[in-house]
């Protein structure tokens, strides 16, 4: 077996894929420092499961994923490949070649192929488990680990010598082993504990069962017995109920002829009434015409004396603006006349400016004359003062350096406090940078509770779920309903009947605080089944017949009508009850009948005091509920206290699975939250690592800027040295300079005619300007008068505009003073009319009072009329309610038969026909059953669930007992195996030992050309866990201690071991990554010619510098790397 080829994707520097071939015994992978030439090392190792990041040269795993260039992006995964020749069947798999392939992505999900097949890491390790490939494995030696194998502990060697000698495999099996040792002790202890348990518990339960059966067997034929009982007394019921629906139909009759009488009188009542009413409104809006027509007339006069004074100021406004036009066009002829005059006057200084330019211009020439003569003079005297300019640039500079002397001081003041200032705060931000990780370490224990706190919630809601659909089981198997009605139920959802719209539990809507108080209200009633009419419930009863299911109770939607409280019986009990039951459920629309006839006169109290207080009121005349459950029966039966049945209702079971519902999406909303909680965490902790890189990208920075500073301040240094010594070279220019200023002063001496040259080009310049003033005064006095004109051109056109704004607002105000004397002519006019319809209106006023009269005279004898009908209505009505209140009696005598039945048998009243059977002596039979309850009472608290218990119980304490002796016997077979286990190791152990150790001393000797080397087991009496140590001896050396040899002995003992290791446990190839770094030359080249007398045994890819080892080399590929920050892999044969 050997590696054929490494293909490399995205895997640390090297971006694009890299294809390496490796044809020869000997491969060499050289390049220099930084080049990426180790990372095919890291790959190799990588790929083949190692887990360790220190051991791959980083941080955290990403680290090896490509993270991109100024030049090229990061990429999103790593990719490594290994072709493996496997014709030699060394690997345990059925194929000649085998591809390893590991994948990282960022997101740090991994993957592992064999062959292109998706496996586990275990799959990987366990694949070259034992082949010297593996963890601990002597194959793939890297930078550092040579030395490792000498100056490592005695422990750390022995996992080296483990893989060495083959009993890895072996080792994994033991600790295996021994985990399932271990969870089979605890199986044991459990299983031990629970028999234990079970033991105290089963002759308890024996004696509980034994009871409870007899229970059972008594609590049956009481069932029989009462409900026998309650079927007699319903048919009592029934024909005292037929009889009262008799007398309340007569009654009824009589009723509704009174009440047709009394319709019509109040209809004709009706009629007088909006008749009076009709009247009453045409009074007011006859009322409300006059007084617009008089407001309307008001507002007329109200305007005409508006527009006379109007009218009066609009003349006086005329007036005024005629005499504004004279004034307007007397000023108008003043300011022409002015214009003129300024006019003449401008054209009189134009003419004097001319003249005065010619003048200007002769003067001009004179003056040109004159300073040609006195050119030369100056020309001299330019050159003297350029000598001054320098001289005095000269000092100028000395004091400019002066300055900067003083400036530079000053400076190397400041960079020295900012030294210090910048070393504070690196020291600041050394402590910011401990206090964010311990803040980080804060934000890491929250993600830890986050999590505990999302797996306790999500615990909860599987628990509620499973609630949930234990609540759901039993809404569909509609338990807590008869037989027969849920057989009707069934077959009314295939359609067969049809018109059943289901029970009355399932067509209302309860809230929660109301609910024991409705179900107390409808007792049974709630297995009432609602049907669409009476042929629907013809239909069911007709099926119930032919399959003997049972009876039921139907209540047709068409048929049933509401039976409500009056307004006379709400008023009585005002604010002494709750509310009617009926008022307290939500139903639709369409069973408004059905369920009124049920709830409709049930009073809600809010407790049983209140409940007592309204019984009194109203002499037990209503049947009342309260809040509790208590029910206050009409005759003065009360009903009360707790059932003893765990059966929940169909009302608070189907109540009940909403409030799960709702307990669901509240624990699921706070499953989300503690999510989001968690993701925000997770934001927090990396932000937090974020801060943390910053901070330390911070304290780099103002380190360098700190050595920047210093580096400033070295450079001013200099500065102010190179400044002292230019100053020095200004002083011996400036005496230079002094020696030429005396020469040309001497010159300009000389010159005597100079000064009457320059006294005359001074009178000839002075009588230019002279003339340049003259013409300025004169150009000045041009602009003002030009000004003065324009300002009087402008007052002219605001004079001119203002006249014209004048006479149109005259035209303007005759105009709207013709509108007003119009206006005034109209405002007369509907005065005038105003009058005439007054009189019209009062007529219409007179006649529609006097037909309201006569209405109200009728409505007086109609209204007596009503009183004496409505007397003889009430006087039938009480009737019809007495026998209301005996019906009500019989139905909830009924209604507490229902309840009672329902709580304590879950069956409905339709049901009891199925329990009747003739009864001779009627009281005899009551006495013998309640004898009978009394019994039952005397047994006290039963465990009916102790016979199922008793039986679950012993079945589980069989079942444990076998068990655990399973467990026994499983244990004592484990053990065996684990002592064979360590004996096979013990003897492949000392077996291998003995020749690695035969081949170290061989390998030692060889490269040293001399010397001895052994390995010494440290512990002969613990085998399989002692330390393994090095002793060795170069030539002409006696050493004491192993870590007292140089760093090359080192590495040559370390090549020793590596290679009697691989003499006697070859390994499919080996990875060298820079081992011969610490040798000389003279190692190197006894290491060279080492592995070249092995190259037949062994496939080797070395990463190296040494030139002496890429001679033995087969193939070498050049690892570079570019401005790209990428590597690249060229190859040689050197065969060739």
């Amino acid at each position: 077996m050997y590696l054929k080829q490494i293909e490399i994707i995205g895997f640390k520097s090297f971006a694009k894929k890299t294809q390496i071939d490796l044809t020869g015994n000997i491969t060499a992978v050289v390049g220099p420092n930084g080049s990426g030439k180790s990372n095919v090392a890291d790959a190799v190792k990588w790929v083949l499961g190692e887990q360790r990041v220190k051991y791959l040269r980083g941080d955290k795993m990403e680290d090896v994923i490509f993270n991109g260039t100024l030049e090229k992006r990061p990429l999103g995964f790593a990719q490594v490949s290994l072709l493996i020749d496997n014709s030699s069947k060394i690997l345990p798999i059925d194929y000649d070649e085998v591809n390893i392939t590991r994948r990282l992505f960022r997101s740090g999900e991994s993957q592992y192929y064999i062959n292109k097949t998706l496996c586990r890491h275990k799959d990987i390790v366990q694949l070259f488990m034992d082949t010297g490939l593996g963890r601990e494995g002597y194959s793939i030696i890297g930078q550092g680990q040579v030395q490792e194998i000498i100056d490592g502990n005695p422990l750390s060697r022995r996992l080296l010598i483990e893989e060495a000698v083959g009993i890895v495999k072996y080792k994994t099996k033991k600790l295996e082993a021994e985990r399932k040792l271990e969870k089979t002790q605890m199986n044991l202890d459990r299983a031990e504990d629970i028999i234990s348990e079970l033991q105290k518990r089963i002759e308890p339960l024996r004696r509980q069962s034994e009871k409870a059966q007899k229970y059972l067997s008594m609590r049956d034929e009481l069932k029989e017995r009462e409900l026998n009982i309650y079927a007699h007394r319903i048919d009592e019921f029934k024909e005292e109920l037929n009889k009262y629906n008799s007398d309340k139909q007569i009654l009824q009759n009589n009723y509704s002829e009174l009440d047709e009488s009394f319709t019509e009188i109040e209809n004709k009542t009706a009629y007088l009434k909006d008749t009076i009413y009709n009247c009453e409104a045409k009074l007011s809006e006859i009322n409300s015409k006059i007084y617009e027509l008089s407001s309307v007339n008001e507002n007329a006069k109200t305007q005409w004396e508006i527009s006379k004074v109007k009218f009066e100021q609009n003349t006086i406004s005329i007036k005024e603006l005629d005499t504004d036009i004279v004034n307007i066009q007397n000023n108008i002829d003043l300011l022409l006349c002015q214009k003129e005059e300024i006019e003449t006057s401008l054209s009189e200084l134009n003419n004097e400016q001319s003249k005065l330019n010619k003048s200007a211009e002769e003067q001009k020439a004179i003056v040109a004359s004159s300073f040609e003569m006195q050119d030369n003079f100056i020309n001299r005297e330019s050159e003297y003062k350029n000598i001054l300019y320098i001289t005095s640039k000269f000092e100028e500079n000395l004091c400019e350096n002066e300055e900067k002397l003083t400036v530079i001081k000053t400076d190397l003041g400041k960079l020295s406090v900012d030294i210090d200032n910048t070393k504070t705060q690196i020291n600041i931000k050394q402590n910011n940078y401990i206090k964010l990780k311990e803040q980080n370490n804060l934000y890491l224990k929250e993600k830890e509770n986050y999590e505990n706190a999302i797996n306790e919630t999500l615990q909860k809601i599987k628990v509620m779920q499973s609630q949930l659909s234990m609540m759901k089981a039993n809404e569909d198997d509609m338990q807590g309903y008869g037989y027969a009605v849920k057989k009707i139920l069934q077959a009314g959802k295939s359609g067969m009947p049809g018109g059943v719209c289901g029970v009355l539990a399932e067509i209302i809507d309860v809230e929660d605080k109301y609910l024991k108080a409705i179900t107390a209200a409808m007792g049974g009633a709630f297995r009432y089944v609602v049907v669409s009419d009476e042929n629907a419930a013809s239909e069911c009863i007709n099926l119930l017949n032919k399959n003997k299911w049972g009876r039921v109770t139907f209540m047709p939607v068409s048929v049933i009508k509401p039976s409500v409280f009056s307004s006379e019986e709400k008023n009585s009990f005002e604010g002494k009850y709750e509310a009617a039951a009926y008022e307290l459920v939500k139903f639709d629309s369409v069973y408004d009948g059905v369920v009124k006839h049920i709830l409709g006169r049930v009073i809600i109290a809010k407790d049983i005091n209140q409940a007592t207080q309204l019984a009194k009121a109203t002499r037990h005349k209503y049947k009342i509920v309260t809040l509790n459950g208590e029910v206050f029966m009409p005759g003065g039966i009360v009903i009360g206290g707790e059932s003893k049945s765990d059966n929940i209702a169909p009302l608070q079971r189907k109540r009940r699975i909403d409030e799960i519902k709702r307990e669901i999406d509240l624990s699921q909303n706070e499953y989300d939250r503690l999510v989001a909680k968690s993701a925000q965490n997770r934001s927090l902790i990396v932000k937090t690592n974020e801060e943390i890189e910053n901070l330390q990208r911070t304290i780099n920075e103002l380190n360098i800027k700190n050595a920047n500073i210093c580096s400033e301040f070295n450079n001013l240094s200099n500065f102010e040295k190179s400044i002292l010594k230019q100053n020095e070279d200004i002083s011996e220019q400036l005496k230079l300079t002094e020696e030429k200023k005396e020469k040309f002063l001497l010159l300009l001496n000389a010159d005597t005619n100079i000064e009457e040259i320059k006294n005359n080009y001074n009178i000839q310049a002075e009588k230019l300007n002279e003339l340049n003033i003259d013409l300025v005064k004169i150009s000045e006095n041009i602009k003002y008068t030009s000004d003065k004109l324009l300002n009087i051109n402008i007052e002219i056109d605001k004079n001119t505009n203002q006249l014209e704004q004048n006479k149109n607002k005259i035209d303007y105000l005759n105009n709207e003073s013709n509108d007003l004397q119009n206006k005034m002519t109209q405002y007369q006019q509907g005065s005038d009319l105003y009058e005439t319809q007054k009189i019209e209106f009062k007529e219409k006023y007179d006649n529609i009072l006097k037909e309201k009269n006569n209405a109200n005279e009728e409505f007086d004898k109609s209204n007596l009329e009503l009183i004496r009908l409505s007397k003889e209505k009430s006087e039938i009505k009480d009737a019809i309610n007495s026998i209301d209140l005996k019906i009500n009696n019989i139905q909830l005598k009924t209604e507490h038969i229902t309840q009672s039945i329902g709580e304590e048998y879950q069956i409905g009243i339709e049901d009891l026909a199925e329990y009747k059977k003739t009864i001779d002596a009627f009281g005899e039979y009551a006495s013998k059953t309640d004898e009978m309850k009394k019994t039952i009472k005397s047994f006290g608290n039963i465990n009916v669930g102790a016979v199922e218990e008793y039986k679950e119980v012993t079945q589980r304490y069989e079942f444990l007992t076998s068990q655990r002796d399973d467990l026994l016997n499983a244990k004592k077979d484990i053990e065996s195996v684990i002592k064979d286990v360590e004996r096979n190791m013990a003897v492949q152990f000392r077996q291998q030992f003995a020749q690695i150790q035969e081949e170290f001393d061989k390998a030692f000797k060889k490269l040293f050309g001399g010397g001895a080397a052994s390995l010494i087991i440290l512990d002969e009496d613990d085998l399989l866990n002692t330390g393994i140590d090095i002793s060795a001896q170069p030539p002409g050396k006696k050493l004491k201690n192993i870590s007292m040899l140089s760093g090359g002995e080192k590495a040559m003992t370390s090549i020793a071991l590596l290679f009697a290791i691989l003499k006697i446990k070859p390994a499919p190839f080996c990875v060298l990554d820079e081992i011969d770094a610490a040798l000389d030359d003279n190692n190197v080249s006894l290491f060279a010619k080492y592995i070249n007398e092995e190259r037949k045994n062994n496939q080797l890819i070395i990463i190296t510098h040494k030139k002496r080892t890429m001679e033995v080399c087969d193939c070498l590929y050049g690892a570079s790397m570019g401005n790209e920050g990428i590597t690249k892999i060229v190859s040689l044969k050197l065969t060739s």
